[in-house]
């Protein structure tokens, strides 16, 4: 894989920005890489490859995290992994019908759900999902990272200095 490959689309991370990440501060752990990096931070679809790259790059002295099968968030206790396979399994087009078929807590989930879901719908049924543009992730909605002076930063192609 490259090191201008995007890993983390959510977050616009490449392989070059998380092996340099590894190597300056030491990293051992995926939630270090996410803490550093903000890869793996959001809807965490690219978590195996993320510690893929950990892996690689640490070799011997990577130890892979126990399996983790905490919720997407407080409004339903499915993991991000249950709920990506009824999606599949159960042909779910749209938030509403996975908020029903897996028993959500919260009618409209939250900003933390949604966009996960969404997501997940339109690369498990890219061309039949219904797209929800209002819970894709802010990145996506502009096209930039939000700043914490509620300014924006342009998405940079990776490897661009």
């Amino acid at each position: 894989m490259a090191d201008d490959a995007e890993v983390c689309g959510c977050n616009g991370v490449c392989k070059g920005d998380i092996v340099k990440a590894i190597k300056t501060h030491g990293l051992f752990t995926v939630e270090d890489v996410r803490k550093t990096t903000k890869a793996s931070s959001s809807c965490g679809s690219c978590t195996g490859l993320v510690e893929q790259i950990l892996a690689s790059t640490v070799g011997g002295a990577y130890t892979p995290a126990q399996s983790n099968n905490k919720p997407v968030c407080g409004c339903t206790e499915n993991s991000h992994g249950s709920v990506r396979e009824a999606i599949r399994t159960q042909h779910l087009l749209t938030i509403p019908e996975v908020m029903k078929a897996l028993e959500w807590k919260t009618p409209n989930g939250c900003a933390s759900c949604r966009p996960a879901l969404n997501y997940y719908l339109i690369s498990s049924w890219p061309g039949e999902a219904r797209d929800d543009p209002q819970s894709r992730f802010i990145n996506e909605r502009a096209h930039a990272n939000i700043q914490k002076d509620g300014t924006y930063a342009l998405f940079r192609a990776c490897g661009a200095g």
